[in-house]
């Protein structure tokens, strides 16, 4: 009978309609989740703003308000808001046109009239007839447009007066012009441009060499006297802009045309002034290129595109180990441990070693690839480089470690009396401490020397500040000196953006070789310059913001260091307080950065990021393919006895179970190395369509050996399907709200979890067992389909072909990892239950086991970087005790679902659909707790103390789980499921956003593979421990109670429906009693699991994904 009657927990069909429903609506609200506000969840929808303005209507009405930077009047407010005012003057088209200039910066070089016959035009090609792009800027600012918070256009000599159409800017090199032109393509034809220029057959190395044979006098000193004075310009010092980039750097379409307008401004049009080299770093160290020319021109040829080859220099850690041999000794505190020649340690090497090796460069500009410069390239190295040698050396040390706020503290002059009062000792020369070594034959300080017209030996983008006591990260990380000592002086500047002399790199180099000494590479050379009296300058840039500050209040705090600085202090906003960085235009974090070229589309997660609509949609088919892959994995439980019962195949059953199993944990490290490999898009379908395929199969199977045959492939494919979830996720969205989506995916695993043996008891009772499969076909369907319409991630700027990508897998590696991990999971099913512990068959599979382990660690350890588990995966520590946490936690969750249900079906003797219902509480609070860790995640940053906290809950729980006994009531069942349940939800995806706070992009799907290797892994292990225990401590309590007669071996192995019908019912509480104590017994097994991953999880770094400063 239906209605209040009828208990709710009896009404299955109605609470799985409920459970449905509030699955829905817990996804629908997690979208809202990222950002937390009305504007944020309108950006997630629709997109930025900004990308729907028509070309000429962009921020702040865009060109159409432009006005003479005279009459330019700034907005108190956000970057966000757009000016609507009906007072501001919108520009026609004719009026527009005439504001648009070609930008010339080059001190009359690109002038033909007049130029000295010795300076000559540089082209792209050979054969000099293809010139190279013009820039064109509009004359006057949008008005109402902020104005730098700090730093200054005017001090260094950089235009304020101009702006640049925002796909204008790129246009001539590449830029796809989509539904219309900007106003620059439309009045100069630089689409035309573009057109004409095959980018394919440049050769920038040829060029640039072109360039300087073509000019070579003018950096000769020669030209000084063979020339008139009319004609000759003063001798130059060349320099070399050198890119940083790696092996695996995807090479996107803004990078690349990015670096053609650098190549072109700086060098090409300076008329070889200037080189640009890349600097490529070989990750793979046991690539030795420099023996083999044939391998050298390999990794290029495979690592950067053809038409920038040339300027290509290759460098490896191992490589550095020869250049700089050790011993590195002393070392203060290594508070990243990371190897001395780790390059976020050391990077410093590389280029001290390219500066040996390049002797015809007097400067070295360190510069990362992913660095933008709106205006021309070539005014800003120019116009930096001459502002600093017009720098005095008095007070330059003490100027360089404050933030220049030209509204508050006046003009430069000004700004420099106001340091100078605010430091009673100012650094004048070398600075040394007493008792630590120098090179005192290359020190090249001059006492006299004011510093005027002296070219600076060191030119940063960030302050000079001091790091004692200022609460920086790696303050301390100094290697080489006498620590009996006080440590010596240190100034700390950000080099990723920074000039260095060839002097101050060879000192640098000098140091390591002879002295052995080095620092965290921010310290090396500001304090190398400090200690020798070399010249160095923080050159104030102009910086955005995306919201209002208050002057005073700016100052006060990025200013509130020791004697007004940045640094030396507590105080400093170098330390607890970088938070203050977030939303400049020096971070890549703030919004101005994706306006630059907003058709770009990047294929990594700091530069490509899926919103709107099509990040609705990609996650939901995400969703939808992990709830396919946990219900598969819980939902045949329910279905065996009836799949029995029709192929009369008891022999079986195992297998049904098993192979899915097998299949999965044996491929799971090739799937991650997979999406490593190719196409990650590809790769997930191809997975996808083998899960959709192997339950076809079990849908179809005509008898037992079929239904296994399904069976293990749908375990092949969801092998793939889970890792390439995760690695989508990795791909398609910046960390701190990658995180929330991770949290969905968790919870989702576990809905599916708990709806698979109340679905399929459902399914196998209404209609019939074969729907248990069938029900992934159209999911499964709509999931292929969403993915194919909206996730389209860039393809990678690679040469390799498929079958080259093929043959560089490790099949060898896969053979020996597939064999060893299918025998020891046999072993550990069949142990104690098809066959005895000590029987034949299961040492010989634990041998095997162990034999194929050890050749396949050799195997891997010989392969190296190329192995199907690269070794250096495992000396990241993060990945080491986060496989190990999820081993322990794993097998601490399994332990619980696999017992809960069998205590409620035996001791309370419920059927088992009531039983998925009385589970409900772990199931929901593992749901729950996943979903609210994911909304304060990325707030905290930190994944540690959530690891601690649900393996506490975990621990604790099991721990309440073992008190359970035959008369416990729903007032304990209850509340002892919802702390493992909570502890499950918080623990289990934490490792994954761990390890994505330290590893490389391509090396995440692997390390994500490995997670969840581990999970089964331990998944099937402490089962097997568990079933053990549980067999071992039934039987002696069995065997201390007066029954006599009972087949304890068909009880033990006895399915909860058969349990009692076995048991005589004069025996049955004494039987149920030992059954309650076997259970709980396996509970307490759970609890020290849970321990061990409490433990494992102190190994983890705790690293902060957040921005810096956030």
């Amino acid at each position: 009978m239906r209605g209040l009657q009828s208990p709710f927990c009896n009404r299955p069909l109605r609470l799985l309609r409920i459970i449905t429903a509030a699955a829905l609506v817990l996804c629908l609200v997690l979208y809202h989740i990222p950002d937390r506000t009305w504007r944020g969840a309108r950006m997630l929808f629709f997109g930025a703003h900004w990308e729907r303005f028509p070309l000429l209507d962009g921020y702040y009405s865009g060109v159409r308000s432009l006005v003479p930077s005279l009459h330019h009047e700034q907005t108190a407010g956000s970057l966000d808001q757009t000016t609507n005012d009906s007072s501001t003057v919108r520009l026609k088209e004719q009026e527009i046109h005439n504001r648009l200039v070609e930008y010339n910066p080059y001190h009359g070089f690109r002038n033909t009239a007049g130029r000295p016959s010795f300076m000559q035009e540089c082209f792209l090609d050979d054969a000099r007839t293809v010139a190279i792009p013009k820039v064109y800027s509009y004359l006057g600012m949008p008005q109402n447009h902020p104005d730098p918070l700090y730093g200054s256009y005017k001090v260094l000599g950089l235009r304020d007066d101009v702006c640049f159409d925002r796909t204008g800017r790129l246009e001539a090199y590449g830029s796809a012009i989509q539904s219309t032109k900007s106003q620059a393509a439309q009045s100069h034809d630089l689409e035309t441009q573009r057109s004409v220029i095959d980018w394919s057959n440049v050769d920038w190395a040829a060029a640039q060499k072109r360039c300087y044979d073509d000019n070579t006098l003018r950096s000769s000193l020669e030209s000084a006297t063979k020339f008139t004075a009319a004609d000759a310009l003063p001798h130059i010092s060349r320099q070399a802009i050198v890119l940083r980039t790696w092996t695996g750097y995807r090479y996107t379409r803004q990078a690349i045309m990015n670096l053609r307008a650098l190549i072109s401004e700086v060098s090409l049009g300076s008329g070889g002034e200037y080189d640009v080299h890349l600097l490529v770093h070989v990750k793979n160290n046991s690539a030795r290129f420099w023996e083999s020319e044939e391998l050298y021109n390999q990794i290029r040829q495979e690592s950067v595109p053809a038409e920038f080859r040339g300027l290509v220099t290759l460098w490896s850690e191992k490589q550095m180990e020869y250049v700089y041999p050790g011993p590195f000794c002393n070392e203060t505190l290594n508070r990243s441990e990371q190897p001395i020649y780790g390059v976020y340690r050391s990077s410093h090497m590389p280029l001290q070693w390219f500066a040996q090796h390049n002797t015809q460069y007097e400067h070295f500009w360190n510069w990362e690839m992913d660095i933008r410069y709106i205006g021309h390239y070539y005014e800003f190295f120019d116009r930096l480089g001459q502002w600093a040698k017009s720098q005095p050396r008095r007070g330059i040390w003490e100027r360089s470690a404050k933030y220049y706020f030209e509204k508050l503290h006046g003009t430069w002059a000004e700004f420099s009396d106001i340091v100078e009062k605010e430091n009673p000792v100012a650094v004048s020369g070398p600075l040394h401490s007493a008792g630590f070594p120098v090179l005192e034959s290359q020190a090249q300080y001059n006492a006299s020397s004011t510093g005027f017209g002296e070219d600076a030996d060191l030119i940063t983008m960030s302050p000079l500040f001091d790091p004692e006591n200022s609460g920086w990260f790696f303050e301390r990380d100094v290697t080489g000196y006498d620590t009996q000592l006080p440590i010596p002086p240190r100034r700390i500047a950000i080099i990723a953006a920074a000039r260095m002399s060839r002097q101050l790199l060879n000192l640098m180099h000098k140091e390591m070789i002879e002295l052995k000494h080095t620092m965290w590479t921010e310290m090396w050379p500001p304090s190398l310059a400090l200690h020798y009296g070399l010249k160095a300058t923080f050159a104030p840039h102009p910086v955005y913001y995306d919201r209002d500050w208050p002057i005073i209040t700016a100052d006060r705090i990025f200013n509130a260091g020791k004697y007004g600085s940045s640094g030396g202090n507590a105080s400093s906003v170098f330390g607890a307080f970088e938070h203050n960085f977030i939303g400049s235009t020096c971070q890549d974090d703030n919004r101005s950065t994706r306006r630059i070229e907003p058709l770009a589309v990047e294929d990594n997660a700091q530069e490509f990021e899926l919103t709107g609509l099509n990040l609705v949609t990609v996650i939901s088919g995400l969703v939808l393919a992990i709830f396919l892959v946990s219900l598969d994995s819980a939902i045949v439980a329910t279905a065996i006895p009836y799949v029995t019962a029709e192929f009369k195949s008891a022999g079986d059953t195992a297998w049904y179970g098993s192979a899915y199993t097998l299949a999965t944990c044996a491929l799971q490290p090739i799937a991650g190395k997979l999406y490593a490999k190719f196409s990650i898009k590809t790769m997930f379908l191809i997975f996808m369509a083998l899960f959709e395929i192997g339950s076809l199969v079990c849908a179809t199977a005509p008898n037992a050996v079929g239904l296994i045959v399904g069976r293990a492939i749908a375990g092949a494919g969801a092998a793939g399907c889970t890792t390439g979830a995760f690695s989508i996720v990795a791909v398609s969205v910046r960390l701190p709200r990658r995180t929330t989506y991770l949290s969905a995916l968790q919870s989702i695993f576990g809905i599916g979890i708990m709806l698979g043996p109340l679905l399929g008891g459902v399914l196998t009772q209404r209609v019939t067992w074969r729907w248990c499969f069938y029900i992934n076909l159209p999911i499964g369907a709509v999931t292929v389909l969403f993915l194919v319409l909206f996730f389209h991630p860039p393809k990678a700027n690679r040469t390799n072909t498929s079958v080259q990508k093929m043959a560089s897998l490790d099949f060898v590696g896969l053979l020996l990892f597939a064999p060893a991990t299918i025998m020891i999971l046999l072993a550990l099913q069949w142990g104690g239950l098809v066959y005895a512990w000590g029987s034949a068959t299961i040492i010989g599979l634990f041998v095997g086991a162990a034999v194929l382990t050890a050749i396949f660690a050799l195997w891997q350890r010989h392969k190296g970087d190329d192995a199907m588990i690269p070794p250096k995966l495992f000396t990241q520590r993060v990945v080491f005790f986060a496989c190990l946490t999820e081993l322990f936690a794993m097998g601490t969750v399994y332990v619980a679902t696999y017992y809960l249900p069998q205590w409620f079906q035996i001791v309370k003797g419920v059927s088992p659909i009531r039983s998925g219902v009385m589970y409900l509480p772990l199931s929901m609070s593992d749901v729950a707790s996943a979903l609210m860790v994911g909304i304060l995640l990325p707030y905290v940053g930190l994944t540690n103390p959530f690891i601690l906290a649900g393996t506490t809950l975990l621990a604790v729980g099991s721990g309440l789980l073992s008190t359970l006994s035959t008369s416990s009531g729903s007032q304990y069942w209850i509340p002892y499921q919802i702390l493992p349940g909570m502890g499950a939800g918080i623990t289990l995806w934490m490792p994954y956003v761990a390890i994505q706070t330290v590893l490389e992009a391509e090396d995440i799907p692997v390390a994500t593979a490995l997670l969840q290797f581990f999970q089964s892994f331990g998944a099937a292990l402490f089962l097997a421990l568990a079933q053990a225990v549980f067999t071992s401590i039934f039987k002696a309590s069995i065997k201390s109670t007066e029954t006599v007669g009972l087949d304890l071996s068909a009880i033990v192995h006895a399915a909860p429906a058969d349990f009692r019908r076995l048991v005589p019912k004069e025996y049955l509480p004494q039987v149920l009693h030992a059954y309650n104590q076997g259970v709980t017994s396996t509970f307490y097994l759970g609890a020290g699991l849970a321990a061990g991953a409490c433990f494992a999880s102190f190994g983890i770094q705790w690293k902060s994904f957040k921005p810096k400063g956030d």
